[in-house]
């Protein structure tokens, strides 16, 4: 009975100081504001269609020089993306 009753008072005071603690701490995690890196900045005044913004991102692609598999890979989905748009119109 003294072993259980050792216990119990263990971890009242095992509890009593966790929650001391998070009294006195600040209580929160710092939080970055933004997790996802910055859209690349363009003029405000400076509107494309989706057409365009493709076939901008075709050459792009298609000027860079050490392009990875990834690389070629989207430059043909966005060669069907352009062919898809096209034939939308």
């Amino acid at each position: 009975m003294k072993t259980i009753l050792k216990y119990a008072l263990l971890g009242t005071a095992i509890y009593g100081a966790f929650k001391l603690g998070e009294m006195k701490g600040k209580g929160e995690v710092p939080v970055p504001k933004q997790l996802l890196p910055d859209p690349p900045e363009m003029e405000m005044d400076t509107v494309f269609d989706e057409e365009t913004y493709v076939y901008m991102l075709i050459n792009e692609l298609k000027n860079k020089p050490n392009k990875s598999q990834k690389d070629k890979d989207n430059l043909s989905l966005l060669e069907i993306k352009l062919k898809q748009l096209i034939n939308k119109k």
